[in-house]
């Protein structure tokens, strides 16, 4: 090998292991105002968080109005059938079955959507947040949170 392959593979081997080795970051305080690298960068978000769930629930809240109207119509409809005694025990039948299908029937019609969504915030906390309308996210989503708001990062 000639003297010049020489010192170019030694200059090589004595360059590759500096180059290869692990940038470690340095300490917070000990930048000297200088550049950081992207990697060093750590943004502290105090309302930022992953979604770790999100579930769909529908329900439905009666005021009791339709039970009333429901026992009425029963207890109409009810006293149209039989006579003397089973007429009373018809009529009283229609009222609580009307009255319990009312019931059912306003809360199938104030039926409503919530999405419950559980979120692991960066300092470790878990928000859980109510929400009216699909919020279009999905597990693993980051997120910044803000009263009720979630916003997608």
């Amino acid at each position: 090998m000639k003297p010049m392959q020489r010192l170019l593979a030694l200059l090589l081997m004595s360059v590759t292991p500096v180059s290869q080795a692990a940038y470690s970051c340095p300490p917070a305080t000990n930048t000297g105002g200088g550049w950081i690298p992207d990697e060093c960068l750590q943004v502290s978000c105090s309302n930022c968080g992953m979604v770790q769930s999100i579930m769909m629930s529908e329900d439905g809240k009666a005021s009791g109005l339709g039970a009333v109207l429901g026992a009425v119509a029963g207890g109409l409809l009810g006293n149209q059938i039989g006579g003397g005694s089973g007429k009373k025990i018809a009529t009283v039948a229609g009222a609580v079955a009307g009255g319990v299908g009312g019931h059912y029937g306003e809360k199938a019609l104030r039926k409503q959507a919530a999405w419950l969504v559980n979120i692991q915030m960066q300092d470790g906390s878990q928000r859980k947040i109510t929400l009216e309308a699909d919020p279009g996210l999905i597990e693993g989503d980051r997120v910044r949170v803000d009263g009720n708001v979630i916003s997608k990062q």
